[in-house]
């Protein structure tokens, strides 16, 4: 998988969590504060997780570096 398509798969996956959560929470008559409160922590866990991704593709490329002989 790219990083890129990673990062693609994280926003789609997050937001629609996200959404879903908050349109749930308000089909069964949740407060505001409450679906705003879960927007935010799944909006943030998105955000949270692009830091994740970004690290796991900088040490797969400092392992595939680290494995050519010819990399100096």
């Amino acid at each position: 998988m790219t990083k890129r398509l990673a990062f693609a798969i994280d926003a789609v996956v997050g937001c629609s969590i996200t959404w879903g959560s908050v349109l749930l929470l308000s089909m069964l008559g949740a407060n505001e504060n409450l679906q705003l409160v879960a927007a935010m922590t799944g909006l943030s866990g998105t955000s949270l997780m692009v830091g994740a991704i970004g690290v796991h593709y900088a040490r797969k490329r400092e392992a595939e570096e680290g494995k050519d002989p010819d990399a100096r």
